[in-house]
């Protein structure tokens, strides 16, 4: 009976045991960038265990959607539907531009879904901050900190559609604006 009752136990015990889950990433792409960008960093993140998944947003890479018809609501839309098809909870990771559609997004999903958001090299918005509005701060900043401008700066590099909705960066210029180091 004791040595029944101790295996009934130990399976009990063993059942509770909070086995650490591999942790789930979304990594979502800045402007001009598309799901490629994260192709070593997926790499090195499902190295040690990690389960990675790097979307296109909407008019970006492999989705077709017109440019000029997307929202940043289409881009919360593929982030949220994109987490909410993974188990569990997931870490979201927003570079640049993104760092507004994963505030939002986690907004959407909520704590229970969102276990941590990182904003690498992006922007972290308030409410009713613009990727302009902060785009603009940040320059203010680092021009009132001394720190090196960028020249060209992306605003002088980026050609705008006709009808400007959309825009691209001056191919020449990439390398140096977003390669560089």
């Amino acid at each position: 009976m004791e040595t029944t009752f101790l295996i009934l136990l130990f399976t009990v015990l063993l059942q509770t045991v909070s086995y650490p889950l591999p942790k789930t990433y979304i990594l979502v792409h800045g402007a001009w960038h598309e799901a490629w960008c994260w192709k070593k960093v997926v790499l090195m993140l499902e190295a040690n265990g990690s389960r990675v998944l790097a979307i296109d947003l909407p008019g970006h890479g492999t989705d077709k959607t017109p440019m000029a018809t997307v929202t940043l609501n289409d881009y919360v839309q593929r982030i949220v539907a994109s987490a909410n098809a993974q188990t569990g909870p997931i870490i979201l990771v927003g570079h640049s531009k993104a760092g507004v559609a994963i505030a939002q997004a986690a907004e959407v999903l909520g704590k229970e879904k969102v276990s941590k958001l990182v904003f690498l090299d992006a922007f972290m918005p308030d409410n009713g901050d613009s990727v302009f509005s902060l785009a603009g701060k940040a320059e203010a900043q680092n021009k009132a900190a001394g720190k090196p401008v960028l020249k060209p700066s992306v605003s002088e590099s980026m050609v705008l559609s006709e009808d400007k909705k959309t825009s691209r960066i001056k191919p020449e210029l990439v390398k140096i604006l977003f390669y560089h180091d």
